[in-house]
């Protein structure tokens, strides 16, 4: 079964793909290509907005629109579909929703990772010694996209 945890953006979209357990893909693409890789019977997972109650802009409806695009492709393709939002995200990795870095975040993912890869961050790994997040190297839009998965993973696993 293939997942695709999409955290959408203005005219890009950060995603990550797994398949069998495994990161296949993983980066930032343009919206329109990011509508196209959802493929029938896949489960698709989206970071949804959230209202904070402050007045919204473009960049906001334009995002919007894109969370709207995933869904009627999902409809379309018969995948099934997600949504969590932010706040939701970070209460399930790191316990609380204020004050959190994306660094914080990004490292309570690469938590759950094994560190068997080489260098400094060895659940990513180096060239020669990859670990399990290598495909993540080079795409800080899709690390959100990464911690939307986990925490929609273990909210599906928890009683």
């Amino acid at each position: 079964m293939s997942y695709i945890a999409i955290d959408p953006g203005t005219t890009q979209s950060g995603v990550v793909r797994f398949l069998n357990g495994k990161i296949i893909e993983a980066g930032t693409f343009e919206n329109d290509f990011v509508v196209g890789m959802i493929r029938d019977r896949d489960v698709v997972i989206i970071e949804w907005l959230q209202c904070y109650g402050a007045a919204i802009g473009q960049s906001v409806l334009r995002t919007a629109a894109m969370c709207g695009r995933v869904k009627q492709q999902c409809v379309h393709k018969q995948a099934t579909y997600h949504e969590m939002t932010r706040p939701e995200v970070l209460r399930q990795l790191v316990g609380k929703t204020r004050g959190i870095s994306k660094s914080a975040c990004k490292r309570a993912v690469m938590d759950l990772y094994d560190a068997n890869g080489g260098g400094k961050t060895p659940e990513v790994g180096v060239k020669d010694n990859h670990g399990p997040l290598w495909k993540m190297k080079g795409s800080n839009h899709a690390w959100d996209a990464l911690a939307l998965f986990e925490a929609w993973k273990q909210v599906q696993i928890s009683p």
